[in-house]
């Protein structure tokens, strides 16, 4: 099939050197009413912004307890913050309801109303606001402040550039370390804001000439709830099939033990089976599921319904049209999930959790990003991809 001919921006938008959430007139945004962006801005954009009935000195305090928490009184925060969140929904600030379900670790609510464009962009343009406040030109030779010895300023300096180069778990780590001691409602803002916008996985999508549902991990599950990619339908397990690669790099298949079973032709499977070129299965004999490669190298599709996700079972290459590619040397991107990090839990602090990081590969020697630097995604990131090519934006998945 033949390729359409690269998308042309004008110079200012493919040479950005760094990541930086989406702004509004981001080209791949479809046009919206300047009055609706004018309500959803007057929006309070962070947790610490409260709601009718709940003080700002109560949701501030609430948001630092999660950040700080440990096993001792995490599940206590949470339960508060949870609260804090319906009121705010129910108040019609979504902006800082995802804010506060993303600090009480309620994933599906946080996705939920960050798949809504305009919480999401509401979000990170409050983040890029905060950074601009207070972020100054470094020095010639390139140097920020001793962020040892940083306070007021020149921290907020530090940190707002940290975020805006893509070093947003560095940027966290400083922030919680210092709101132990420092009550300054910047740093918490933004701390709230980054645990919001976090890329955390497995499922984001990206936006290109299309848009490429990526499913990361080393194992991606399909079920109903708490799968990496949800289906529905009659007896349909939580976690009903696994796609992983064997000792020998082999991609398989497996039913994961479910009651109603897993089929092939009509015959219920009992092993894993190797997913070759094409392999069709049903969940519970009626949910159909196809797990199929073009390339033995390059990553697998599996289409569900009307949804066609990319499963690399392994780091993520992307093209400079937003497709994947087969291995680094034809990728501007590769996208993984932070090593050595634990899925959340009950007493995981807020923004432990992991997170997706990006990586300049082959093709990116003429965005300005700096080959292999390690950045790390919040949703409305752009990823350039050199000249001649729109950067890449990173949205939050849509609803499976």
């Amino acid at each position: 099939m033949a390729r359409p001919s690269p998308r042309r921006p004008s110079p200012s938008r493919c040479r950005a050197p760094t990541l930086s959430p989406t702004p509004a007139s981001s080209p791949r945004r479809a046009a919206r009413s300047s009055g609706r962006w004018r309500a959803i801005s007057a929006c309070p954009a962070a947790w610490s912004a409260g709601a009718a009935g709940a003080p700002r000195s109560r949701s501030a305090e609430l948001g630092r307890r999660a950040l700080l928490a440990d096993a001792g009184d995490a599940a206590e925060t949470r339960r508060a913050l949870g609260d804090l969140a319906r009121t705010l929904e129910t108040s019609g600030l979504a902006p800082s309801a995802a804010v506060a379900w993303a600090l009480a670790g309620d994933e599906t609510a946080r996705l939920r109303l960050l798949a809504q464009p305009e919480v999401c962009d509401a979000l990170a343009r409050r983040l890029v606001a905060l950074g601009n406040d207070c972020r100054d030109p470094v020095d010639r030779d390139g140097a920020r402040p001793d962020v040892a010895h940083a306070t007021g300023p020149n921290l907020r300096e530090t940190i707002a550039g940290w975020i805006h180069e893509g070093h947003r778990r560095r940027a966290l780590g400083e922030v919680r370390a210092r709101l132990s001691d420092d009550e300054d409602p910047w740093l918490a803002e933004v701390a709230g804001l980054l645990v919001a916008l976090a890329v955390r996985g497995p499922r984001l999508d990206v936006v290109g000439d299309g848009t490429l549902r990526l499913a990361l991990g080393a194992r991606v599950t399909i079920g109903r709830r708490g799968a990496t990619i949800a289906v529905t339908g009659p007896g349909v397990a939580p976690e009903h099939l696994a796609l992983w690669r064997d000792e020998h790099g082999v991609r398989v298949a497996s039913d994961t033990g479910t009651a109603t079973g897993t089929t092939l032709a009509g015959a219920r499977i009992s092993a894993p089976l190797p997913v070759g070129a094409s392999l069709l299965l049903h969940l519970a004999g009626c949910v159909e599921v196809r797990a199929s490669s073009p390339s033995s190298a390059g990553p697998l599709f599996v289409d569900v319904g009307d949804a066609r996700y990319c499963v690399p079972l392994g780091a993520a290459y992307l093209d400079a049209h937003g497709e994947a590619a087969v291995g680094a040397d034809g990728a501007c991107w590769q996208l993984a999930l932070s090593p050595g990090e634990q899925a959340p839990t009950a007493a995981t602090r807020a923004g432990d959790a992991p997170w997706v990081l990006a990586r300049a590969a082959g093709r990116t020697r003429d965005t300005g990003v700096a080959p292999r630097a390690s950045l790390d995604l919040c949703f409305g990131d752009l990823l350039p991809c050199g000249n001649g090519f729109l950067p890449l934006e990173v949205r939050p998945p849509r609803a499976d």
